[in-house]
């Protein structure tokens, strides 16, 4: 049975929209299922998570809002910063783990194009209203207890 609110952008990536501007942005070919979240507020716009990068997701972002995209990692993991490099917008939590972390992931990307990662960054316009409930950022073949 289809789900009213998922389509397909293309070949490789689902869009479903939760509403209030939230939107699940889902790569059900890779192998990790990976779901990434845009959030469209009035002024400007959170990515949160980017993917594996085997595909460029900047397309599919510009389809769901013509506001300004900040990029935001979860962690640095490969198949959430492979399209990373794509947006000049870019943030980082400053959680002790990622930064623990970045010095590592920034210099075994100074080859690529990628843009500076920044702590101090003015999210707040770009929430204005949403809630997320279970969704995981990929899903593995656990079961939740």
């Amino acid at each position: 049975m289809p789900i009213s609110n998922v389509r397909w952008f293309d070949d490789w990536y689902l869009i479903e929209d939760f509403g209030f501007g939230l939107f699940g942005i889902g790569e059900p070919k890779y192998h990790q299922i990976n779901w990434n979240y845009l959030i469209a507020g009035k002024k400007r716009a959170l990515l949160f998570d980017t993917g594996p990068g085997l595909r460029d997701i900047s397309p599919v972002v510009a389809s769901l809002t013509d506001r300004p995209v900040t990029a935001l990692l979860s962690h640095l993991h490969y198949d959430h910063t492979g399209n990373f490099h794509r947006f000049a917008d870019t943030a980082l939590a400053d959680l002790p783990i990622l930064r623990a972390c970045e010095r590592g992931w920034s210099a075994s990307r100074a080859g690529r194009d990628v843009p500076a990662l920044r702590r101090e960054h003015d999210l707040g316009a770009a929430c204005h209203s949403a809630v997320v409930a279970d969704r995981p950022s990929h899903r593995s073949g656990r079961k939740r207890a």
